[in-house]
């Protein structure tokens, strides 16, 4: 697919209003909005569809000690340091239009002056599940997971994926009055009505020190933004051990990688077995345009139309927005058994595969036969070989008649 740059029109917008820029950006489907210093200008980026398009470039003397108007005015709304010493994060909650968005943003000096990323982050989003792109297989079993009073659920993927937009929806369909909900996050991205949420690093409090602390607290429900080290993760799986329901986040390829990455932190193998209810891992891709993508047939799924883009002027390039694809683990007797053991991965695969678990590939083509996603991002999704799961695609085709 040809790279082709994307037209922002500006007109009636204030161009020295950083606002206008995310409005722009947002309209157009952006993830991030790069504020980038050059040598004599201030250059404008989002991403869209996984490409940077630039926005604008604003002309602007030279030098970190002169930063640009527009990077003053998000510094300064997000109450950051004015002075470019050291990198940063922060946060804007903000409107366009009726769309509440809150937009995370993170600082770093650099050789002409200061670059700003502000990730755009749409609160609408946090609905149903099923408008995040999981099919009716993989909600069931979510459903499965997060309905039980104890244990562990956790999301995996790489940054970028949309694990912070699935993990809030998952806590979306928990905020019960009945239940005590409590979150440590770093930082808090979204603010819910009748749940209690900690911002770690906010006068000296971190992952480790909330989680003793909020298990004094008689939670019912603990999400935790993110295991990131070993002591975060014993006291994670400790509330989990000890009768509550607890939802993170870890860094992985998949879904095996997550127990691993688990392992690697020290975390016993009899714990882990014992603790985790299920893991998600996903990724995001390309969203067809429904207006134009047409169907067509692709080797070696023989007679099994998949979908491809067009392009026509309801959207970019034949994309719009983007869609969640998934592969969602379940712990059963034998796969826990497997775990408290020394499982090879490949084996644990395949034997999670015969108890019903749907690879990222296999969803991702799964969606492309559904026509929200491309076949050549579905290929692209991971290295999986596509000729495994042929047998499992015409066997789910069959059933749906």
């Amino acid at each position: 697919m040809s790279y082709e740059p994307v037209q922002f029109d500006f007109e009636g917008l204030d161009v020295t209003n950083f606002e206008s820029y995310i409005y722009l950006a947002y309209k157009k489907g952006s993830s991030d909005v790069h504020f980038e210093p050059q040598p004599t200008e201030l250059r404008i980026r989002c991403r869209i569809e996984g490409d940077l398009h630039e926005m604008r470039r604003l002309r602007h003397a030279p030098g970190p000690s002169k930063p640009h108007p527009i990077l003053i005015q998000i510094k300064a709304r997000a109450a950051m340091s004015l002075q470019a010493r050291v990198p940063e994060d922060g946060r804007i909650d903000m409107m366009v239009g009726d769309e509440p968005l809150s937009l995370r943003l993170s600082s770093i000096p650099q050789v002409f002056g200061e670059k700003i990323v502000a990730r755009i982050f749409n609160v609408n989003r946090i609905t149903k599940l099923k408008n995040l792109g999981f099919r009716d297989v993989n909600l069931k079993r979510i459903r499965d997971v997060v309905s039980r009073r104890a244990g562990m659920v956790l999301i995996s993927g790489p940054t970028g994926s949309g694990k912070t937009t699935t993990i809030y929806s998952l806590l979306n369909l928990l905020n019960d009055q009945a239940k005590n909900v409590v979150t440590v996050e770093d930082p808090v991205e979204h603010f819910f009505s009748g749940m209690n949420q900690v911002q770690v690093e906010l006068g000296g409090v971190s992952f480790e020190t909330a989680m003793r602390a909020i298990l004094r607290q008689d939670p019912d429900i603990i999400m935790v933004g993110e295991i990131r080290d070993k002591p975060t993760a014993e006291l994670a799986f400790h509330a989990a051990m000890t009768g509550h329901l607890v939802l993170s986040t870890v860094h992985s390829r998949d879904s095996v990688g997550a127990m691993v990455r688990l392992l690697d932190l020290g975390i016993p193998q009899v714990v882990v077995a014992q603790a985790i209810n299920g893991i998600i891992s996903q990724r995001l891709v390309h969203r067809l345009c429904p207006h134009c993508s047409v169907a067509s047939v692709h080797e070696p799924l023989e007679q099994i139309p998949t979908h491809e883009p067009v392009g026509c002027e309801k959207c970019t390039r034949g994309f719009f927005d983007r869609v969640g694809v998934q592969e969602v683990l379940v712990l059963n007797d034998t796969l826990r058994k497997m775990v408290s053991l020394n499982f090879a991965e490949d084996e644990f695969q395949m034997m999670a595969l015969s108890e019903g678990m749907e690879t990222l590939k296999e969803d991702a083509i799964m969606k492309s036969i559904e026509g929200s996603v491309s076949y050549r991002d579905a290929l692209g999704i991971t290295d999986e070989s596509l000729h495994r799961i042929l047998n499992d695609i015409r066997r789910v085709i069959s059933t749906m008649g």
